[in-house]
């Protein structure tokens, strides 16, 4: 299991690149479709969408020529606001665990509620790690690469949805949330601990 974490390590810098640049791409297309949405609606979406556009592509950026330093300062943050909204978001899918909705959601907010649960426990790890100098974090990246499995599950069950439900829309955003912005938790937070060592 060592080895496969070391693997990932490798790979943490050129895939947290990557993914910040597709986050910025969907935050970019994102903006371009505010423009229809009234004065104020078209405003408030085109200000969120350009701000989240550079605050995902600029430490993308800054490792991209080697600004180290003034990229992970700016990640950091970002990681810890993705991984605090993603484990709450996950968590939240709890309440789709209900009988009387259909079987496939039910699948879906079972799978995004252990999701969430495995979040929280990489978070708990990593506060427990730096605040109290425990070890936990290599249990945290155990538990962030078998999430993986979850994560490929949840693409199928939304590729499913998406055509049971003729939503394209749907789809990408789903997509976002639910399948980037991980992905850039667990390399992203790779990349920082590798540097905070």
């Amino acid at each position: 299991m060592d080895k496969l974490v070391s693997v990932f390590r490798k790979i943490a810098r050129l895939l947290t690149i990557i993914l910040l640049f597709v986050l910025a791409a969907f935050e970019l297309v994102a903006l371009f479709g505010s423009f229809g949405d009234g004065f104020m609606g078209a405003i408030t979406g085109i200000t969120m969408h350009l701000l989240l556009t550079l605050l995902y592509g600029a430490p993308a950026v800054l490792l991209l020529v080697k600004k180290d330093k003034e990229a992970l300062i700016t990640l950091s943050f970002i990681i810890g606001y993705l991984f605090i909204n993603a484990v709450l978001t996950f968590i939240n899918y709890g309440i789709l665990i209900d009988a009387d909705l259909p079987a496939l959601t039910v699948i879906y907010g079972i799978v995004a509620f252990s999701l969430g649960l495995a979040y929280a426990f990489v978070l708990i790890c990593f506060l427990l790690e730096k605040v109290f100098g425990l070890k936990l974090m290599k249990i945290g990246f155990i538990v962030l690469i078998f999430s993986l499995v979850l994560l490929f599950v949840l693409l199928i069950l939304q590729v499913i949805m998406a055509i049971k439900n003729d939503s394209f829309d749907w789809f990408v955003n789903n997509i976002t949330i639910g399948i980037i912005v991980p992905l850039v938790l667990i390399f992203g937070l790779m990349l920082l601990d590798d540097n905070g060592k």
